[in-house]
Order: structure tokens, then C-alpha cells, then sequence
């Protein structure tokens, strides 16, 4: 595109670099007369410096369609033109020029404004901006740009050591909760032989609590009884006593012949059988008795 002698419109209000997700903004004021009248078709196109035919637009607004700004009276008439975001689409490329044109009707290019940058985001445009001041920086730049690569790769190393060491740590987990079950069922079958030898041993205790619970309630509401029961024990003892006694005279009976006389046996028996009728069974087993000696005798 060749250079214009004057353009028609000027353009205000641009700035040398935007990012991708800014709006674009700027005024472009009717200063010298040039265009008298905004015809239906007047548009303002963005192009890449450099462009050769008007096709080559990358995006356009009428400026028909643009809104009316109140300026001073000694300007121009002025008016308001905005670009979003969602109308640029364009791939942002570093290096990279654009410029915007007022291009007529009849597709003749009247004005065109300063050239400017469309950057993917602010980081990379402070640092284009940081780049251009000198040759030294762009060196900065990539040396932090290696470090930075150099600690996300150390970051994915360490984060896949992690991983593997909580991996060991949860088998290490799992190994140690299946000892603990097994120690505790053998605790478990350990302890059930003892429990069964236990068992009867606790229940006899506890009949036994049980009786001494019983015969103390017992005493306690009946006195007599225990009078009663002593008096019985007493008599049996005496029994035995005296079965005890003549368990003995026999002994030494049998160890003496001299004392089984059959005389003497004869006599005794006699008194005894006389005496048997008025004693009763106790009696009548010691004449038995004195009968049997007679006649081993």
C-alpha cells in the first residue's frame, strides 16, 4: 500500500501493544475536510502492515455504525470506535505489526492510523516490551525460561518419587493390618483351650457361692434347723464312736485267743440273746456277731 500525503481522519487514542483478550478502543476525528459526509459503506479495517489489497482485512467496523463524541468546537467531528475481543480473530504472533485503515465506499484507503501489537497475554507482552529494550534482556529471558523448564521436570520427578513412595507406604499399611488380624486370631484360638479349662472350674465356684448363700439365708431365718442339724451330727458321731469301740475289742480279740473261751462266749451270748429282745437291732447285730466269733472259735 503506498504511503498517503494526508489522511482524511486521525486517529486517537491507540496504544502500542494490547493483548489478545483486551477491547480496543480509540477515536478517529474529521478534521480537515477531506470527507464531508460518512457514507453507509465507510469502514475501519484492521490489517497486518505490509497488507496489499483491501481483502486482506482481518476484521472491520462501519463507521456508520460507530457512536458520535461531543469534543471541543474547534475539532473535527469525532467519533467513538470499539473492537471486542470476540471480533479479533486473529492468532496473536510475536514480531507481528497491525495497523487500522479508514477505508471509503469505494474501497480507497483515507486514512491509516500508528502501528501497534497484538500480544497472547500480558506476561508475554511486558516481556516483548522488556525484550526490546536490549539484547541483554532477551538473554535473561531464555535463561529463565530454561530454569523454569528445568524446575517443572524436577517438579514432575519429585511428585512421580512421591507417588511411588506413598504406593509403598500403603502396601507397608496393608501388610501390617494383615499381621495384626492374624495375631489376634491366634491370640484368640490361643485363649479358647484355657477358656474351656476355666469354665467348669468357674462354675463350681459359683454353685458353690450359691449353697453357702442358701444355707446362710437359711440359718438366718430358721435357728432351729441348725440346732437341729448340730444335734443330729452329734448323735452320729457317738454312733460311730461306739461302732469304733467294738470294731476294736474284736481286733484284739482275734489277736488274743485266750479271750474268745468258748465258755465264756456261751455266756456271753446267753446274756445277750436275753437282752436282745429289749434293745432292739443294734443289739441283735452284736449277738450275730458274738455267734459268728463262737463259731470260728
Amino acid at each position: 500500500m503506498a504511503e498517503l500525503e494526508e489522511n482524511a481522519v486521525v486517529f486517537e487514542g491507540l496504544k502500542e501493544r494490547y493483548a489478545i483478550s483486551d477491547r480496543i478502543q480509540f477515536l478517529i476525528r474529521f478534521d480537515n475536510g477531506l470527507i464531508s459526509e460518512v457514507q453507509i459503506d465507510d469502514r475501519i479495517c484492521l490489517f497486518k502492515v505490509g497488507w496489499k489489497h483491501v481483502s486482506e482485512s482481518l476484521a472491520h467496523r462501519y463507521v456508520a455504525e460507530c457512536s458520535k463524541v461531543q469534543c471541543d468546537q474547534d475539532a473535527g467531528p469525532t467519533r467513538r470506535v470499539i473492537f471486542n475481543d470476540h471480533e479479533l480473530q486473529i492468532d496473536p504472533e510475536c514480531g507481528v505489526v497491525y495497523q487500522f485503515c479508514y477505508v471509503s465506499d469505494s474501497s480507497g484507503v483515507m486514512a491509516t492510523s500508528q502501528s501497534f501489537q497484538i500480544t497472547g497475554s500480558y506476561y508475554q507482552q511486558d516481556h516483548e516490551e522488556e525484550a526490546e529494550q536490549s539484547d541483554d534482556s532477551l538473554v535473561v529471558l531464555n535463561e529463565n525460561g530454561e530454569t523454569l523448564e528445568d524446575q517443572l521436570r524436577e517438579a514432575m520427578q519429585v511428585n512421580k518419587d512421591l507417588e511411588r513412595r506413598v504406593k509403598e507406604l500403603e502396601d507397608e499399611n496393608q501388610s501390617l493390618k494383615d499381621k495384626v488380624t492374624s495375631l489376634e486370631s491366634d491370640k484368640l484360638e490361643s485363649s479358647r483351650p484355657q477358656t474351656r479349662a476355666i469354665q467348669p472350674e468357674d462354675h463350681i465356684s459359683r454353685i458353690y457361692v450359691k449353697i453357702q448363700e442358701y444355707w446362710r439365708s437359711v440359718f438366718k431365718s430358721e435357728p432351729t434347723l441348725l440346732i437341729a442339724l448340730l444335734a443330729i451330727l452329734i448323735l452320729l458321731l457317738l454312733t460311730l464312736l461306739s461302732l469304733l469301740v467294738i470294731l476294736l475289742y474284736l481286733i484284739s480279740c482275734l489277736l488274743n485267743p485266750r479271750i474268745l473261751d468258748v465258755q465264756v462266749l456261751n455266756t456271753q451270748v446267753l446274756n445277750v440273746h436275753e437282752g436282745a429282745s429289749s434293745n432292739g437291732p443294734q443289739q441283735s447285730l452284736i449277738v450275730d456277731l458274738f455267734d459268728r466269733l463262737r463259731w470260728w472259735k
